[in-house]
């Protein structure tokens, strides 16, 4: 490992997710580390609001988000076999501004971002949120934002125009409107290919209603056709930006997805097991990279097929992420998840406490 010195005792460690497994060696005993790598982890923290999303910024943002969706979406819990923990129905949104950029990137997140995080927050639609700010290709920023509730459009365009009105976006928007069809309908051709005329009539015949006061600053992308939604996600909040630099910081999330963690294993029976079961099904996908190997597949479903007691212990490293974002401290409360008889003891927890309903 890179910075390490004196110390070649290793062991091989899996992280394991619903659909990967990431093998690895892991050192052992007290690490000393050397001048230049420790000089490379200052820099490291120093470019945390630099705009850019990549190394271990990226992967951060990849784990915490996998941690969560995992933990709290239907599709992963049916999936795992995991009955008794009531599932979040997410909504994934894009934020955006309805005329020309007026303010800096880092206003715009102090005066209209954090002010709506909060009123949500406050008005018990969601507990838990992660967003990542982009530039438009007309260079105004724009957050893709997923939360862990269903909030209808309507009320999510409400309070974030009522957030963009307070710095003047929607007077302005309501101006370059009214000016634009002050002779009656006109049609956008630069944007028809992906706005069709109908659609193009019906807003501007919505905007006549409400006197151009409440732009479509909201966006909501469906999950319905998505097979894999915790990919999804990631791929969309962690891809590379393509736009101009967003200053300061360009991804944030709630306190509570800081406590989730990944299930990692050192090298036992259990894991020699499942790796050579893993690298026999030619379902798998393997990635040689220069640090460690990556096993793509439904390892889920290839866990259940074998009967590997590793899944026993995996789906419980589940459960107990699910209290976490429910504010229960698992760790205090281990012993009595021990003494359960029943066959997942997490699960009559679970029930004694009603956390889930």
């Amino acid at each position: 490992m890179i910075g390490l010195e004196d110390n070649n005792r290793s062991v091989t460690t899996i992280g394991l997710s619903n659909n990967s497994i990431v093998s690895y060696s892991t050192f052992l005993g007290e690490r000393t580390f050397s001048k230049l790598f420790t000089d490379n982890q200052v820099n490291l923290a120093n470019t945390v609001g630099n705009g850019l999303m990549k190394g271990k910024k990226k992967t951060r943002a990849r784990k915490i988000i996998s941690n969560w969706l995992t933990c709290s979406g239907k599709r992963s819990l049916d999936q795992l076999g995991i009955k008794d923990i009531k599932p979040n129905n997410h909504t994934f949104v894009t934020l955006t501004l309805p005329s020309a950029q007026m303010h800096s990137d880092k206003e715009i997140k102090r005066q209209l971002l954090t002010p709506f995080v909060q009123r949500m927050t406050k008005a018990n639609l969601m507990s838990h949120y992660y967003w990542r700010a982009e530039a438009q290709a007309n260079g105004n920023i724009h957050f893709h934002f997923i939360l862990d509730g269903f909030v209808a459009w309507q009320e999510l365009r409400r309070l974030w125009n009522i957030q963009l009105k307070k710095l003047g976006y929607v007077d302005v928007y309501q101006l370059n409107m009214k000016e634009f069809h002050k002779d009656g309908f006109r049609v956008r051709y630069d944007l028809i290919s992906s706005w069709s005329l109908d659609s193009q009539f019906i807003a501007y015949k919505d905007g006549l209603k409400s006197d151009f006061t409440n732009p479509n600053s909201v966006d909501i992308h469906s999950f319905k056709d998505i097979d894999n939604v915790s990919a999804y996600v990631i791929k969309y909040m962690s891809k590379d930006s393509t736009g101009r630099l967003i200053q300061g910081r360009i991804h944030g999330y709630s306190d509570g997805l800081q406590l989730l963690d990944c299930y990692r294993e050192f090298e036992d029976k259990n894991v020699r097991e499942l790796l050579e079961v893993v690298r026999k099904d030619k379902s798998v996908k393997e990635i040689l990279l220069e640090k460690c190997v990556v096993y793509y597949g439904n390892i889920v479903a290839i866990m259940k097929k074998y009967e590997l007691k590793i899944f026993d212990n995996y789906k419980q490293h589940i459960v107990n992420n699910s209290l976490r974002l429910k504010g229960l401290f698992v760790d205090v409360v281990n012993d009595v998840i021990n003494k359960a008889s029943a066959v997942s003891p997490a699960y009559k927890l679970v029930r004694q406490l009603d956390l889930f309903q």
